[in-house]
Parts: C-alpha cells; structure tokens; sequence
C-alpha cells in the first residue's frame, strides 16, 4: 500500500518544525566537518558544505521550483507529466546526498538521510494525488523547507579556515 500525500505533508512539516527549534544530527555532524560517507578529499570539508548549500539550493529555488511551478500553471501539463517532472528533477540529486550506496558509500555522501527519505516518500505518494491542486499542496512544503536546509547548513557549518600567509 502506498503512502499517502497528506500524511507525507504532515511528516515533513512535522520534521521543519522539529528542526526550528533542534539541531538536526545531520547538521551538526556537517558543522563538525564529520562525514562517515568519506566525502571530501584529504580532510577538507569545504567541498562537502559548499556542494551541500549549492546543490540543495539548485534543486530548489534555481531549478525544481520555478519548473515545477510552470508546469502546474500550464494547461497543457498534466498532473502525471508534473509528477514525472518531478521525479525526473529531484530523485538524482536527492539519492547522490542522502542514499547509502554500499558497498563504497557506507553513509549518506552529504549528510542528508532525511532529503532522500522524504523524496522517496513523496514518490512513493504519487498514486494518491489526484489533482494538480493536491500535487501544489504538496510541493509548497519547499517554501517552508528551503531556507532551513540553506540557512542550517552552510551558515552553521562553517569551517574554521586558517589565515592567509601574507607574504
């Protein structure tokens, strides 16, 4: 049986509440530079907080919503092709940062378990949305998600970069 849309919404929202108020453990290991997938390269994170900032924010406020939001105010789409659309815009992405890909990726590469999880979820409640109306509910969650994941992870977790060497 497949999960419905409106108790998807209701975890999500469940979860951006929780997170206002408690520091994700993901966010936190991210602030302390600690990535058991094996992301980054010879003990640099920078990479890892950058691409956690700009990816997430590609797939939301660049990419993913103003697409998607084209295609729920075209008539000629309809809410199957928005679903797809979908699928086709954030299932990538969102496995690449919060899957485990045993056997070389052990842990979610960048730290995002919960973005891949919530995509599946959404994913997997696109049997129950019937209406383009439904699938816009559904999808105006990113609004409320956006500047958390934005706004948590790379400010909060900010490496301690040394000082230039002048000279």
């Amino acid at each position: 049986m497949s999960k419905h849309w409106k108790d998807v919404k209701a975890a999500i929202e469940k979860d951006i509440d929780r997170i206002w108020f408690e520091e994700p453990e993901e966010v936190k290991m991210s602030r302390l530079g600690i990535f058991p997938s094996g992301a980054g390269s010879h003990d640099q994170v920078l990479g890892n907080l950058f691409f956690q900032a700009c990816d997430t924010q590609a797939m939301g406020w660049w990419t993913v919503g103003p697409a998607i939001s084209a295609a729920l105010s075209d008539d000629t789409f309809s809410v199957e092709h928005c679903k797809r659309m979908w699928k086709y815009l954030n299932v990538h992405m969102a496995r690449l940062m919060g899957a485990k890909l045993e056997p070389n990726c052990p842990a979610p590469w960048l730290n995002l378990p919960k973005l891949w999880e919530f995509c599946q979820d959404i994913v997997e409640a696109f049997d129950t949305i019937e209406t383009k109306e439904e699938f816009e509910d559904l999808e105006q969650l990113r609004e409320r998600s956006e500047p958390l994941v934005l706004c948590c992870v790379p400010v909060g977790a900010r490496p301690q970069l040394p000082a230039p060497h002048s000279g």
